[in-house]
């Protein structure tokens, strides 16, 4: 098996050696991820320009390669999104839970378990699909919030990349490191700067009230949809592409209404709980980690703030 070098707009070219990373890129279920929209309403109904998973799923196993990951770890983060459906979180607004946004983490291991390459693809390399049962296993990749990840460091940067602060993506991507196990930053400054940042997108984008309302007016759609037996919930499995055209090719009154107010920004605010997600970075101090929001007034106030507000939509 060749060698894959893939161009990333966050970490730059980076070459995939191992053959086991490789056809697992190549597989059907990672492909398929090029057609999942990272933001979860795709571009055509959003308010702000995105990217895909797969972008997303490829850049974390090139964080954790950088970091000095294992195999095991790079694969775990490889595979960390297939699972999700079309549309990504706006499933937890049609039939899962919106605080929690944990459909596609319930389904990760069915899915990729049960997926026709995947168990044999790892197989081939010597592993076992029971090794990537729990993600939590893998600390680099997966922290309880707010520590940092790899996760959730990766998405964060990518978006950042697309809002045009290249600046500040260059300096957090060569400040990240690991230590004990743990991703932190070199220094104060740069888990302050990816802090802040972090924390703004939370309240800005992620939980802003446009996001929401778009959210919950595309899972509108989709239930009306559901109920019609328009689509199925095996649909969800497919892309998004497929489901668009599901929608758009609708007759439904209902249904065309709201793409309508998807197409012309016409979404009314709604007060609705969103998961909060927010990051309390460490950074390395004479061989020791620290804890920003402990040794800076200023992100501890920012931090508390959004702690405070929790995961609430403020009205406009």
């Amino acid at each position: 098996m060749e060698s894959l070098t893939i161009e990333d707009r966050v970490y730059g070219s980076h070459k995939f050696s191992e053959p086991v990373l490789v056809e697992l890129i190549q597989s059907d279920a990672v492909q398929r991820l090029k057609g999942i929209a990272q933001f979860g309403v795709p571009d055509i109904w959003y308010h702000k320009k995105g990217f895909f998973r797969f972008e997303h799923d490829v850049g974390v196993a090139m964080l954790l390669a950088r970091l000095g990951a294992s195999i095991e770890e790079q694969i775990a983060g490889l595979l960390h999104d297939v699972s999700h459906t079309a549309f990504s979180h706006v499933i937890d607004y049609v039939v899962g839970s919106i605080k929690n946004e944990d459909f596609q983490d319930n389904a990760h291991f069915d899915v990729i378990s049960s997926d026709l390459q995947i168990p044999s693809i790892l197989k081939k390399y010597g592993f076992d699909v029971n090794g990537f049962r729990l993600l939590d296993n893998f600390t680099l990749l997966e922290r309880s919030e707010p520590e940092l990840c790899a996760d959730r460091v990766d998405y964060a940067l990518r978006e950042l990349a697309i809002d045009g602060e290249k600046e500040v993506v260059k300096i957090c991507v060569n400040g990240i490191t690991a230590f004990e196990g743990k991703m932190c930053f070199k220094t104060k400054n740069t888990a302050k700067l990816f802090g802040v940042r972090f924390l703004d997108l939370h309240k800005n984008h992620w939980a802003g009230w446009e996001a929401v309302a778009r959210y919950y007016t595309l899972a509108e759609a989709l239930k009306e949809a559901l109920k019609i037996n328009l689509i199925s919930l095996e649909d969800f499995r497919k892309d998004d592409a497929y489901l668009v055209k599901m929608l758009e090719g609708s007759d439904n009154p209902k249904i065309r209404e709201i793409i309508g107010k998807l197409l012309n920004g016409k979404i009314v605010n709604v007060k609705m709980e969103k998961k909060l997600r927010h990051v309390d970075p460490c950074y390395l101090e004479n061989n020791k980690l620290m804890k920003l929001s402990e040794n800076d007034e200023e992100f501890r106030e920012k931090f508390l703030n959004i702690i405070k507000k929790g995961s609430g939509t403020e009205e406009i």
